[in-house]
């Protein structure tokens, strides 16, 4: 398993809704350098009018795209778009099933971008972020 290098510009799109993404993206941070941000926006499809996008709640810290499309193995749920410049880390979706599949971290790893996808989940702003604060990162494995 390895991850891919990816850097994006603001505008560019890490992930777009609708489409199998490549994997998942860790945000990475630099000594000295401010963290990347991205934001999610869903597409949602008027009658008689142009479409329109809505904006996700996204936690700034957060550091995670593109888990609930592995978790579930479909499409992307939502657009990711760099707001700044972002560097990343890709695991691809072959290497996110061989993690997953490993006896050793497997189940951890699974767990934690499960509790990350639920936390997503809230439609509620504030009891998505107050659900954010009470994750904790698995003691095995380091991000």
């Amino acid at each position: 398993m390895r991850l891919e290098r990816r850097v994006f510009l603001p505008g560019d799109y890490l992930i777009k809704q609708g489409m199998m993404p490549e994997g998942m993206f860790f945000i990475t941070n630099h000594p000295g350098v401010p963290p990347g941000e991205v934001e999610i926006l869903q597409r949602e499809e008027l009658q008689d009018a142009v479409d329109t996008y809505k904006r996700i709640p996204f936690k700034g810290g957060e550091k995670i795209v593109g888990e609930i499309s592995l978790l579930r193995d479909t499409k992307a749920t939502a657009f990711v778009r760099a707001k700044t410049v972002c560097d990343t880390e890709l695991l691809l979706r072959d290497d996110y099933r061989a993690l997953v599949d490993s006896k050793e971290y497997g189940a951890l790893f699974k767990e934690y971008l499960q509790q990350v996808a639920i936390s997503r989940g809230f439609s509620d702003y504030t009891q998505a972020m107050a659900n954010y604060d009470r994750l904790e990162k698995p003691k095995t494995i380091t991000m």
